[in-house]
Order: C-alpha cells, then sequence, then structure tokens
C-alpha cells in the first residue's frame, strides 16, 4: 500500500520528525476492492459524500495524505487507495485527522468532531443506526421487519460495513454532543442536559442561548455557546 507523505514546508503543523513508513502500516489494515472509485458514492454511512484528500497526524508529528472518509455506523475511519480499502485501526497513536479542514480526534473506539479546543472544549460524536425500511408485501404494502438493527448482526471479518448496505436498510444518522471541563467528558444531548453540566452558570448561560437563539444541533450557534463558556468560565 502506498502512501503518499506531505513534504514539512506544505503544512501547518510544527516540529514534524521524519516519517516512518513503517509506523503507517500499523495504521490500516487493507481489505481488497474489486470495483473501481465509483463504488465510493452514495454511501449514505459516511459522514461526507465522498472521500476527499485527508491529513492523518501521528502523535510522533508524523503526516500521511490520503483519501478518507468518517464511517458513522462503524465510527471507523477510512482509507481509499488503488483499489484498496482500509479502517484506520490503530487509533491510539493518532493525534488528528483532518478532512475538509474538519478536525477529529480519537476518543475511546470512535473519532469525535473537534468544535473548539479550548479550556472548555466541544465535540460532535456522529453516529448513525442501520434502520430495517421492511419488505415489500401484497397489494404494494410494505411488511415491517423490525427497527433499529446492529451492524455486528450482518458484519464478519470480511465485511466492515464500508461498501454497498444490504437492501431495504437505510441509514438514520444522529449526533451526540460532549464537552471536556478539566479532562473530564461529559455529554449532553439538549439544551436541558447541557445545562446541568454547569450549575454554577446554569442562568447566565440560558440567558445567553435564549438571547442569542442558541440550537444546539447547529454548528455554528455551538461554536458561539463554546466560545461563550469558555469567555464566562474557561
Amino acid at each position: 500500500m502506498h502512501l503518499k507523505i506531505i513534504p514539512m514546508e506544505q503544512t501547518k503543523f510544527h516540529n514534524i520528525s521524519k516519517v516512518t513508513m513503517l509506523a503507517m502500516f500499523l495504521l490500516f489494515f487493507a481489505r481488497s476492492l474489486t470495483g473501481q472509485t465509483e463504488l465510493l458514492t452514495n454511501l449514505p454511512q459516511y459522514l461526507f459524500p465522498h472521500f476527499d484528500t485527508s491529513i492523518v497526524k501521528l502523535k510522533t508529528g508524523e503526516l500521511s495524505k490520503a483519501l478518507m472518509n468518517y464511517n458513522t455506523l462503524t465510527e471507523k475511519m477510512a482509507f481509499y487507495e488503488k483499489g484498496t480499502l482500509s479502517d484506520l485501526i490503530k487509533s491510539e497513536i493518532v493525534d488528528t485527522v483532518c478532512i475538509k479542514n474538519r478536525l477529529f480526534v480519537p476518543c475511546e473506539n470512535a473519532f469525535y468532531e473537534v468544535i473548539l479546543n479550548a479550556s472548555i472544549s466541544f465535540f460532535i460524536q456522529h453516529k448513525s443506526d442501520l434502520v430495517s425500511e421492511g419488505r415489500p408485501g401484497a397489494l404494494g404494502t410494505t411488511t415491517q421487519t423490525g427497527g433499529v438493527t446492529s451492524v455486528s448482526k450482518f458484519a464478519d471479518k470480511n465485511n466492515s460495513y464500508n461498501l454497498k448496505l444490504p437492501e431495504n436498510f437505510k441509514v438514520k444518522p444522529y449526533k451526540v454532543y460532549w464537552v471536556r471541563i478539566n479532562k473530564e467528558m461529559h455529554k449532553f444531548l439538549n439544551e436541558r442536559q447541557f445545562l446541568k453540566i454547569f450549575p454554577a452558570n446554569e442562568t447566565e448561560i440560558k440567558d445567553f442561548m435564549n438571547q442569542s437563539h442558541i440550537k444546539i444541533d447547529n454548528t455554528e450557534d455551538l461554536v458561539k455557546l463554546a466560545n461563550f463558556c469558555n469567555e464566562l468560565i474557561g
């Protein structure tokens, strides 16, 4: 597998050491594809509509450049080059992945998008469920076969859900929000849960959200909220 290394002068990162090819090979577990690059379009499990040129930065400062996307079903980074699709499986040695000028950092067994890196940091965890659409029945009706289906029910060692999904299933995306305070992560899904994270400043934050018409599920609003919290508390 060929990985294109980015010269130091073409990056905005500092203190970059020599790139070690072995380290990059440890990052990716290759799976062969029989088709062409058009197989990588119209895949609803991915966060972005296309695989885009992206940068992986290791904790050592080493960099690599590749076509990447984020699989919201498996919560793994996917890498494509010359007919080979890979999962980034050594996330513990990764510092940051940059896709379309958006930054992602490893957390647990997933990657979270960085909304603001500050004293009080904000993140989005992009997830999705695999939902059964049912099967066609008599007289044009649809027979329901159940609700949310675990990916693990179908996946095996040769199927990472990077390609076409099973028939009669659709992807239902959603977001989980996180805020990091004093190295501790707090999860929230709505305004009520968010305000509980800041009991001492709940009134000020609630007033700001009302006056600024902040909606948690709007990324631009979330950035405004993150900046306000850092000015107020950070």
